[in-house]
């Protein structure tokens, strides 16, 4: 699979949730099903696609909080409207 058909993958999940269209165990269960963790763990410097990959995958995951606010965020990066920055990122998840 090519980065960009990864990328699509990512932003269809984030945006069937983020729309409500399917809940959080199926976001996982999606994640599971169309992405193969080993390209992912190949990737080398896609710092966004990796950080939303694994905010994906521990969504459902006890004392991990991905939060609306973080979804959103990639959801923007994928969309162009932001160029992902880690730092930027954080701070748009806590509001600040």
């Amino acid at each position: 699979m090519t980065l960009d058909e990864i990328k699509t993958v990512l932003n269809e999940i984030i945006d069937s949730f983020l729309e409500k269209k399917i809940d959080k165990d199926e976001v996982v269960r999606q994640l599971n099903i169309r992405l193969n963790p080993e390209e992912i763990y190949n990737l080398d410097n896609e710092f966004m696609v990796t950080d939303c990959y694994f905010a994906i995958k521990h969504l459902t995951e006890n004392g991990y909080e991905t939060t609306l606010k973080e979804l959103q965020y990639f959801r923007e990066c994928f969309l162009g409207r932001r160029l992902y920055d880690l730092n930027e990122k954080n701070e748009y998840i806590l509001g600040k």
